[in-house]
């Protein structure tokens, strides 16, 4: 291709299209912080508080995945032990993945630990449908972990501090 054609493909074939791609682009950076990482690497974290998954929902998000791939990233943690990135937030997403047989998942590489369970915590109550049980277990954990107050957790997760009271 010629370097005429290179430059009309990469900035639109007048010099409006050009500008308009430049004025839609101000403000925006690219995010450089998204791997693909090989799902034989990864695996679901033991310590999740979300423990049970819907079959059903799992198959028709594979089927999407399947269609328009990935949508959203994970984001996991390189667990040296096990020599195997861990899933902090995307577990369905892992195993909606490896329904639809994709070899790569798009993550987040997250090596901050004393967070992760409070980034799981706040993910899985912002769906809202943990069971009742597994959010309270989750919600006594980081509060013993973290030497936090209900207050606090509550303020943490964008939730009120009655709603972590009764649970």
């Amino acid at each position: 291709m010629s370097k005429y054609k290179s430059l009309i493909s990469s900035f639109g074939s007048t010099l409006s299209e050009s500008a308009g791609h430049r004025r839609r682009m101000d403000g925006c950076t690219a995010a450089t912080d998204v791997v693909n990482i090989e799902i034989h690497r990864i695996e679901p974290d033991p310590s999740q508080p979300r423990k049970e998954l819907d079959e059903e929902s799992l198959y028709a998000l594979a089927g999407s995945m399947k269609v328009h791939g990935q949508l959203q990233p994970c984001r996991v943690r390189w667990d040296s032990e096990r020599d195997r990135y861990i899933i902090v937030v995307g577990e369905r997403r892992l195993r909606a993945a490896m329904l639809a047989g994709l070899s790569t998942l798009q993550c987040v590489v997250d090596d901050e630990r004393d967070h992760l369970l409070a980034v799981q915590l706040c993910e899985n109550i912002a769906r809202a449908d943990l069971t009742p049980m597994e959010e309270a277990q989750a919600f006594q954990q980081l509060l013993d972990m973290k030497n936090w107050s209900r207050k606090e957790l509550a303020t943490y997760c964008g939730c009120s501090e009655a709603k972590i009271s009764r649970s």
